[in-house]
């Protein structure tokens, strides 16, 4: 019942410890949600579909 609970966790965890380890891929999506959403504003569903960068990010992620 709770084989997969902490799998979401480690990931996260995973991906924030790569990200702070690459600065600059950090930095090209910092880059890409200021352009595209802006600083002052939360991702919107309808806003994803332009943040090409992170769902790369993303996917990679849970490729790994």
């Amino acid at each position: 019942m709770w084989a997969g609970s902490e799998s979401t966790a480690v990931t996260m965890t995973w991906a924030l410890s790569l990200l702070l380890n690459h600065p600059h891929i950090l930095k090209g999506a910092q880059e890409e949600l200021d352009i595209h959403v802006g600083r002052e504003k939360w991702v919107e569903e309808s806003d994803i579909k332009n943040l090409v960068y992170l769902q790369a990010i993303v996917k990679e992620t849970l490729r790994i």
